[in-house]
């Protein structure tokens, strides 16, 4: 096993060999490491495993990344909490809904012979 530290942006996500890895907005501004052990990738935060994910990479090709010394360490107690800010939707964007919409209708006329 090998593990790398990372930075985590305000998105929630963290670089690794190229790749974005979606590491949760819990996360987010705050230094983790990880740890890649085969085809699995374990985060790790504040000595708690806090995710573990599927690899985007496999393991020998990061260079930055140094044998990993101590035992995975336990998950994290319980559930995790997130409280999140979403912005207001704009309901119409200026126009009615199409079921609130007034449409024309078109009839044929029967072609004269």
């Amino acid at each position: 096993m090998i593990e790398v530290d990372r930075a985590v942006d305000g998105d929630g996500t963290a670089d690794l060999g190229g790749h974005r890895l979606k590491v949760g907005p819990e996360l987010a501004r705050r230094r983790v490491t990880l740890r890649l052990d085969g085809h699995l990738v374990h985060v790790i935060s504040g000595g708690v495993l806090a995710k573990t994910l599927p690899s985007p990479i496999p393991a020998g090709t990061l260079r930055s990344a140094r044998i990993a010394a101590a035992p995975l360490p336990p998950p994290a107690p319980g559930p995790v909490s997130v409280q999140r800010k979403v912005p207001p939707r704009r309901r119409h964007h200026g126009h009615p809904p199409a079921a609130a919409r007034r449409c024309r209708l078109l009839r044929q006329q029967p072609f004269a012979s």
